[in-house]
């Protein structure tokens, strides 16, 4: 494999001639970086001059060879001159007088790719994103900042941009594959297989001046990818040319991504960035917005989209309603046939003489901006059959075979050929049409959709996507989702429908579009939209855009005073049968209800934002169990993100597991107790759920009596360590002789506060999800929840009422007693270099200070806990000296601290598992859950 190092380091302003070089080379280069000297190389953006830098070896860092690519406060700038005059005075009356302005295309972006992750870049236009990837391809040089590069690149920008039009394609296959730094032996090996991929051997002698466009771009594609780079960067387009080449292009750069490349991807498909990334960065006018999961970047990029609007996409909007409206008012002349039309159909921007490709598709979703530009599935017109493009004529479709071959000679893998709307009203009065009128919650939609496939080895996938008449995505669904497959026939033709009763859309016009996926529902075949428009009416005024099931509740009323039905003060219900208790859902039980039974059983009420913070992940709290139609029990479930042996995963933490006191006894089989974690267990944690394994921290008679009606299986314990405080010296008159530990001199604390603007916590939550991937990696062999910036700030940062203390912990290069600064000094602000992780810590005044959660590699354990126990000094300066800095911790993460000497003692708690899921299942995580304390919702 070839290994390459290259560190960009420049200095802040740049000469203006560099620029206009800079700019010059990245129109005429192909873009195609390669370096097979492995030493690391710093190149200078003043002189261009290359020389080795000989960095010393630091065992305790983690090596930059473990990333592909690392970014450090990188940055460029470009001098904007208003004439070609002023250009000439900067050079030479520069000193004197400044005759440019300042563009800030990127602004201090750092990250870190390891190898072999899939990076998702998100964006609008002009943020800044191919600026990025044209300095990691070396076609830009920074204007500040550090960039390291570890490996041979392949780039997808502009392909086919370093070709001479002179020369023959076998002759630039040669001089392109030279540029990237391939010797004449390599290029000589690979030359038949460029040549086949590419698809263009009749015309291999011809000048590729004679080429079309589309031949050119195969070429190129095939020479670029064929190098067997180790970072593959895609602007846009994950697949290229039209027909078959765009599916093989695409199963390349798919079988790249399992080969474990790693691959730089920019889109503005979110639905591509969200499926095929594992991690996403979004850019905004050139700073980094947010960084993370996919899962959680890309939420907050389309709520950002959302609100912006866009006044132009809105016109359009109107203008495809209103050719809608005018073919609605048209006689009805072809109301019987439901084929597809260009009449019908071309209600979007695609002119008539396009010629439409899955290719296309991808792109064209990529050049739109606003809410629309930003759909889940991206979406264009279906022509009629027999259309110059389908490339597939009504004749041939009725006699071809699923040959291989067939693909080939039509350009296409699979097309739709037909999609019907039916509706059906409640008297059973039936329609149907590309237009339909539906009244909401009322009419029966069906959509029957068929298409032709000429793919030997895959079923074609189906999708549909409900956006509104200003472009907004309402909904989408896929076949593949929801394990349906469509039908196939031996000729390739397939079918599947799909139906949507009481269509509960509000009034409004809503456009269906139809799309044709791979098997794997990432490449996209064919689409149309709009396929069917739909105009839906209401009879009420409730708004929005659609409706969501309900039910209302109203408590009994004596006296004019609300109370709970029967009233609590009663006499002691009788028990009754065992099929009287019954569970439900708990949305359908009132929250008073739900606080009531909380004070009743925990002796203390439930404030409404503590319970909102609880269970704002999930739709539903949990399980209520109801004797007639007053509310026993209930058992609930956080919802977690987490890593379970290294992968993602779902977890719950299971809590708030309550008994009315009045019915406690009655701990049967078929008492509340057993009915509301047996429900609770059967339709949410276990092996294909929603969760895949649940933990909670019940007390010793509710884990007792869940193990012995076969609900808990023993996964777990939990300890508790104990370590000294660590005073200032100041305090020393509170130090004993045989208590006490002399401080660390190797660490510095620094509080961390998030501010109320997000924008200011940008910085913040990367130094924290950067601790969270490096420990990330130490912790495959357990069940661990996530310790990312989101989960930290919404339980310790969010939480009513919280009393927690974060502080940064990072080394120190002084020689003395670790230092406290105050929460002003450095607050947020941690020296990157040094930092080693943070803390969460609460003091409990009658007992000494919790050390709840902790971020950071185990090689920095014991320094993690010398600064708890310096911060413990710290905030406990007035306690005896047996009070001390103790956690919660199951045995492996106890296992990192055993060097500190812990006084270790035992607890009655044990973590429980799901004895109703499948035992093997269940029990792989037996021993190896990593909790804290700040794993609870109540510590």
């Amino acid at each position: 494999m070839y290994s390459k190092n290259r560190a960009l380091q420049t200095s802040a302003e740049e000469n203006p001639a560099d620029a206009q070089e800079n700019q010059t080379n990245a129109q005429e280069n192909i873009v195609m970086l390669t370096n097979e000297n492995k030493s690391e190389l710093a190149v200078s953006a003043d002189d261009g001059a290359v020389t080795e830098s000989n960095r010393p070896n630091n065992t305790s860092e983690p090596s930059n060879l473990d990333f592909a690519l690392r970014a450090v406060e990188l940055g460029k700038t470009y001098q904007l001159y208003s004439t070609p005059s002023d250009r000439l005075k900067q050079i030479l009356f520069g000193k004197k007088k400044q005759y440019f302005k300042e563009f800030s295309a990127l602004k201090s972006i750092s990250f870190d790719l390891p190898k072999g992750e899939v990076l998702g870049l998100v964006g609008r236009n002009g943020a800044g994103k191919s600026t990025l990837l044209q300095l990691i391809c070396g076609t830009l040089t920074p204007s500040q900042g550090e960039l390291q590069v570890n490996g041979r690149i392949a780039a997808l920008l502009e392909l086919g941009a370093g070709f001479n039009p002179q020369f023959t394609g076998r002759e630039n296959i040669y001089l392109a594959a030279t540029v990237m730094g391939i010797n004449r032996q390599e290029i000589d090996a690979k030359i038949e297989g460029i040549i086949e991929f590419s698809g263009i051997r009749p015309f291999i002698e011809q000048p590729v001046s004679t080429y079309s466009s589309g031949m050119y771009v195969r070429l190129a594609f095939s020479v670029a990818t064929s190098v067997d780079p180790d970072i593959l960067v895609i602007d846009e387009a994950l697949s290229v040319g039209d027909g078959d080449f765009a599916r093989r292009s695409f199963e390349r750069i798919m079988s790249m991504k399992e080969a474990g490349k790693t691959i730089l991807f920019c889109s503005h498909s979110l639905y591509q960035i969200e499926v095929l990334c594992t991690q996403a960065i979004w850019i905004e006018k050139g700073s980094v917005r947010a960084t993370g999961l996919p899962s959680d970047v890309v939420p907050q990029y389309q709520s950002f989209l959302d609100q912006l609007g866009d006044s132009e996409e809105q016109s359009k909007a109107q203008l495809r309603e209103s050719k809608a409206q005018s073919i609605l008012n048209e006689p009805a002349h072809g109301a019987e046939d439901d084929t597809l039309s260009n009449k019908e159909l071309n209600l979007g921007t695609l002119e008539s003489d396009s010629t439409a490709t899955a290719g296309d598709a991808n792109k064209g979703a990529a050049n739109k901006e606003g809410r629309s530009s930003h759909k889940e599935m991206p979406t264009r017109d279906l022509h009629k059959k027999g259309d110059v493009n389908t490339g597939v004529d009504n004749n041939v479709d009725n006699d071809r075979k699923r040959d291989p071959k067939a693909s080939q000679q039509t350009g296409v893998g699979a097309r739709l050929t037909r999609v019907t709307g039916t509706i059906c009203s409640p008297d059973g009065q039936t329609a149907s049409g590309k237009i339909l009128n539906l009244e909401s919650r009322v009419t029966n939609l069906t959509i029957e959709v068929e298409f032709q496939s000429y793919l030997a080895n895959e079923m074609p996938q189906v999708a549909l996507a409900i956006h509104s008449a200003g472009g907004q995505l309402i909904t989408s669904c896929g076949c593949w989702v929801d394990k349906v497959t469509p039908t196939l026939d031996a000729d390739g033709k397939g079918y599947i429908q799909i139906h949507y009763p009481n269509m509960p859309l509000f009034k409004g016009t809503y456009y269906v579009g139809v799309l044709l996926f791979c098997d794997r529902g990432l490449f996209l075949h064919d689409e149309a939209d709009p396929a069917i428009t739909l105009h839906v009416s209401q009879p009420n005024q409730e708004r929005g855009v659609v409706y969501i099931p309900h039910s209302w509740h109203a408590e009994t009323i004596k006296s004019g005073v609300p109370s709970e039905s029967p009233s609590e003060d009663a006499a002691p219900l009788p028990q009754l049968n065992p099929s009287r208790w019954r569970a439900e859902d708990a949305m359908m039980v009132s929250q008073q209800q739900l606080f009531s039974l909380f004070e009743r059983c925990f002796g203390h009420a439930v404030s409404a934002p503590l319970w909102r913070w609880k269970y704002q992940h999930t739709v539903s709290p949990g399980v209520a169990v109801l004797e007639q139609e007053r509310l026993v029990a209930f058992n609930g479930g956080m919802p977690r993100l987490g890593l379970l042996f290294g992968k993602s995963s779902h977890f719950v933490q299971m809590g708030d597991i309550m008994v009315d006191p009045k019915t406690r006894g009655v701990l049967t089989k078929k008492g509340p107790f057993y009915v509301a974690v047996q429900a609770y267990l059967e339709n949410n944690i276990g092996e294909g759920k929603t969760y895949s394994h649940g933990f909670g921290f019940p007390n010793q008679r509710a884990y007792l009596v869940g193990k012995k009606q076969g609900l808990y299986h023993d996964i777990d314990t939990v300890l508790e360590p104990h370590w000294p405080m660590v005073y200032q010296p100041t305090d020393s008159s509170l130090m004993d002789d045989s208590g006490l530990l002399s401080p660390k001199p190797e660490v510095v604390l620094e509080p961390l506060v998030w501010s109320l603007d997000p924008r200011e916590n940008v910085k913040t939550n990367y130094q924290i999800d950067q601790l969270w991937l490096k420990m990330s990696a130490s912790v495959s062999h357990v069940a661990i929840g996530n310790r990312d910036s989101q989960w930290l700030q919404y339980r310790y940062g969010c939480k009513p009422g919280n009393d927690y203390t974060l502080y940064w912990v990072r080394s120190s290069e002084e020689v003395g007693d670790v230092s406290l600064s105050t929460p002003d000094a450095h607050a947020n602000e941690p020296n990157e270099a040094t930092l080693l992780g943070l803390i969460v810590v609460k003091l409990h005044p009658d007992q000494g200070v919790e050390l709840l959660d902790f971020v950071a590699e185990p090689h920095h354990a014991q320094l993690i806990i010398a600064a708890a126990q310096r911060l413990a000094g710290k905030l406990a300066p007035s306690l005896t000296a047996s009070f001390d800095l103790f956690a919660w911790m199951t045995p492996s993460v106890m296992a990192w601290f055993d060097q500190s000497n812990p006084d270790i003692r035992t607890t009655s708690i044990t973590i429980p598992g799901c004895a109703l899921d499948r035992q093997e299942h269940a029990l792989q995580i037996k021993g190896k859950w990593w909790l804290l304390g700040g794993d609870s919702d109540f510590r």
